[in-house]
């Protein structure tokens, strides 16, 4: 399992926490453990309307995507 975080605000980014493009985290919000960063995205997805992938430690799942429904 790896941990994963989000950016709250502005572009919302999904980061491994072991990524080396992990803003400092102020700003950041742990969004849990996962199995893979597909199962972090597809969480993610849930919080936010638009959600973006590092394209460093979580390039093994596409492009963004806007989730139908959710929040800001």
């Amino acid at each position: 399992m790896a941990t994963y975080y989000i950016k709250k605000y502005g572009v919302h980014e999904l980061h491994g926490a072991d990524c080396v493009w992990l803003p400092i985290r102020k700003g950041m919000v742990k969004l849990g453990d996962f199995a893979t960063a597909e199962e972090a995205f597809t969480k993610a997805t849930t919080l936010y309307r638009k959600v973006e992938r590092c394209p460093t430690c979580c390039n093994n799942v596409g492009k963004s995507r806007t989730a139908s429904t959710g929040k800001s």
